[in-house]
């Protein structure tokens, strides 16, 4: 609602949005071996083992991995080639293992990818 011209948030509102900014911000702040980058983008999970395509969107990315949000649960040590949607290419293509997927919310799961290698360049 616009008084004057400041916009009035409800404090309900104000303090739950601060609590789920906490709730990320300690998440964040884990331990990892390497620094992350958020980044928000689709990503498309294509498993060695099957026809099978997961899509997807990711939460952050550093160059050992990424995490990836999903409406799917993936098995953990399962292989798959990323499609990472970028905005001023079409994708690029990185295999990678999962290696943890755990529910996120009532209907998604987040997973962690570890990279393992590029794919390899295909002759024409």
């Amino acid at each position: 609602m616009l008084v004057g011209n400041q916009l009035f948030v409800s404090p309900e509102i104000d303090r739950l949005i601060k609590d789920i900014i906490k709730d990320d911000a300690r998440y964040s702040t884990e331990l990892r071996s390497v620094h992350r980058e958020r980044l928000v983008c689709p990503v498309t999970v294509k498993l060695d083992d099957s026809e099978e395509e997961i899509h997807a969107f990711s939460r952050n990315i550093s160059s050992a991995g990424i995490c990836l949000i999903s409406q799917k649960p993936v098995d953990q040590r399962a292989s798959a080639t990323l499609e990472i949607y970028r905005l001023k290419d079409t994708a690029s293509e990185i295999i990678a293992e999962c290696r943890w997927c755990k529910p996120f919310g009532e209907h998604y799961f987040m997973s962690g990818w570890q990279f393992t290698r590029l794919p390899r360049k295909r002759r024409k």
